[in-house]
């Protein structure tokens, strides 16, 4: 089976980026690279909550 890729937009307060994304449906954890978390000027370290297209919130 192929990897998914997406485009998805990750947001961070008032600041927003799209980025490609490999959607992994079996995965525990999001992470994102320190590119995109600087571009949304995201903490690197922490617990945040992420969004998924279902709806479903991840904490």
């Amino acid at each position: 089976m192929g990897w998914i890729y997406r485009s998805v937009e990750v947001e961070y307060g008032d600041r927003k980026a799209t980025a490609v994304a490999i959607i992994d449906t079996g995965a525990d954890e999001t992470v994102i690279s320190e590119r995109l978390a600087g571009k949304v000027n995201s903490d690197l370290y922490g617990n945040f909550k992420a969004i998924c297209a279902s709806d479903t919130i991840l904490e």
